[in-house]
């Protein structure tokens, strides 16, 4: 059917079928069924095993058959030699999210370094709160146990109360006896990351882009005093519907409640935060979404590593769920709470 399209393309020429294309430039041959599998072994595997998008380019200098760019994509991820020899994908652990049931359980620290503005600030403190996703972004003069102190004190624990676990990266401001004794004094639980694996302070690190952005969008007169714009574009942030839910952030993030280790909250406030904790729990968020997308295919993808198979895309593909068959062999997978798997051989 194909073909019977482009029949205006096609001439004969030696009591062979000819595709014209590119103005004439370029003859392709119409390749028969036959023919094709020669085709793709010559051009594939006798020309270094070069990628899809190589191996495509050389047939189409010569012939032509429909559904091409398929059947190549397929040969080349099919192909045992280049799947051995060349690099696998990296091995990565499944994801397993930082969960926050209340605001204010998990505050998440961080630095992220600037240009230097005007005043020559180019150092910003943020921190976001893991349950809302609200988040306030002060810039600081520098990154000292000192500076950082005080503006967790000034910013955060004076407007929302103390957080139930204060979580950061390996920093020495953060790790040092200064805050430590903070978090002694308020009862607050300190949490760090693994070294050299922002990763574990996701929450934080993906404002830090975040905030990058909306920096960028600044006119160039307001970016060399971005540190004077700082409280509107954590505003505008806050003032947004989440991802992870259809209200703002700023309105589930109770502002001016008493400090939980002083007097108990009044029932206004503690009505309010039931309130946005049951319009928040029950609705299924975009990150947890990515998570169940993620999780079984990096499953899959250590179960054919384990078991020596390709793990090409198409492999992977026709890898259904996680009932993986091989040579007889039935192998059923299960995520464990952490990260450990378990396996049933049938």
């Amino acid at each position: 059917m194909l073909l019977i399209r482009q029949r205006t393309k096609i001439v004969e020429k030696d009591g062979l079928l000819y595709r014209i294309c590119n103005e004439g430039e370029t003859k392709q041959l119409l390749l028969p069924s036959v023919l094709r599998k020669d085709v793709l072994r010559a051009c594939h595997d006798s020309l270094g095993h070069q990628g899809v998008k190589k191996t495509l380019q050389t047939i189409r200098a010569r012939c032509y058959w429909p559904g091409m760019s398929a059947d190549t994509e397929e040969w080349c991820e099919n192909c045992d030699r280049c799947t051995k020899a060349k690099m696998p994908p990296r091995i990565r652990l499944p994801l397993k999210p930082m969960i926050a049931n209340t605001p204010n359980q998990i505050l998440a620290v961080d630095f992220t370094l600037l240009d230097p503005d005007l005043h020559r600030k180019e150092n910003v403190l943020v921190m976001t709160d893991i349950f809302t996703k609200y988040s306030i972004a002060v810039a600081t003069k520098d990154q000292t146990a000192e500076t950082t102190a005080k503006v967790l004190m000034r910013e955060w624990f004076s407007r929302f109360g103390i957080p139930q676990r204060l979580h950061s990266d390996q920093g020495r401001n953060f790790e040092s006896s200064l805050i430590h004794n903070l978090c002694n004094l308020y009862g607050i639980t300190k949490s760090k990351t693994t070294p050299y694996h922002p990763e574990g302070n996701g929450q934080a690190e993906r404002f830090n882009r975040t905030l990058h952005n909306l920096l960028k969008t600044l006119e160039p007169k307001q970016k060399r005093r971005w540190s004077e714009h700082l409280p509107e574009v954590t505003y505008a942030y806050n003032a947004t519907e989440h991802a992870w839910c259809t209200y703002q952030n700023c309105q589930i993030m109770p502002s001016g409640r008493e400090c939980d280790c002083c007097s108990e909250v009044p029932q206004v406030l503690e009505k309010r935060d039931m309130q946005g904790h049951c319009i928040t729990k029950p609705n299924p968020t975009g990150a947890l979404q990515n998570i169940q997308d993620f999780n079984p295919f990096v499953l899959m993808f250590m179960f054919s590593k384990l078991l020596g198979l390709s793990t090409s895309s198409s492999t992977m593909n026709r890898m259904r769920a996680l009932n993986i068959k091989c040579f007889g062999t039935s192998l059923t997978g299960s995520l464990q709470d952490g990260y450990g798997v378990s396996l049933v051989v049938t």
